[in-house]
């Protein structure tokens, strides 16, 4: 045997060496794609405190980096149609119920890493949205009145230090009543990509030159 480890160390060094490589380079990829994962953005949009319309909208950042929430819209679905329109100047009814106690005249504003924020009321969002799109002064700016059967929540946030646009959506579904607001889709969709951004960039801006 040590005839032959002599023989063939040459070999044996540059087989053993090889391999060396080989393991460090998995673990340098694994290691890689460990911190990417880690570094993307994690964005929910989640309902609490019950399934009525008074229940609530909370918006998280589970990512590492911090967050600034520019813009919420709602695309509404009734039997004649969809319409969309912006909360961005929606204020909740208290500003520490908003945000946890610190101190914030709107719901737009940052979302640090970790944290999460109170929307508001699935019935004020809806009233709101209504208002902005229109339909305020035909249907009184009520979600029941206007028959809406659906609603998409869509979260327009820069993200990172690089302040890239990215966004968090989530459907939801009325009741025949009008009384109870009903998660259509398990989770959120998480809208990241290049062509995501230019097209929330898009929207932002087309707000931007509106009234507010």
């Amino acid at each position: 045997m040590w005839d032959f480890i002599s023989t063939h160390g040459q070999v044996l060094t540059l087989c053993v060496t090889a391999a060396t490589l080989v393991v460090w380079t998995v673990y340098g990829q694994l290691l890689a794609k460990g911190l990417y994962r880690s570094q993307l953005p994690r964005l929910f949009l989640k309902q609490a405190d019950g399934q009525s319309l008074h229940s609530r909208c909370y918006l998280a950042n589970m990512g590492l980096e911090s967050a600034y929430l520019r813009s919420v819209f709602i695309d509404m679905q009734t039997a004649d149609g969809q319409a969309r329109g912006t909360v961005n100047a929606y204020r909740p009814a208290s500003d520490e119920q908003a945000c946890g106690g610190d101190m914030r005249t709107g719901i737009l504003g940052p979302l640090p890493a970790n944290t999460h924020i109170n929307l508001g009321r699935f019935s004020d969002l809806l009233q709101a949205s209504a208002f902005d799109a229109d339909w305020g002064t035909a249907q009184d700016s009520s979600p029941a009145s206007a028959a809406i059967q659906g609603f998409t929540i869509t979260a327009v946030l820069n993200y990172g230090p690089n302040e890239r646009f990215i966004g968090a959506v989530r459907d939801f579904d009325i009741d025949d009543a009008g009384e109870r607001v009903i998660p259509s889709s398990t989770g959120t969709r998480q809208l990241k990509g290049r062509r995501a951004a230019r097209r929330l960039k898009s929207a932002v801006r087309e707000i931007m030159r509106s009234d507010y």
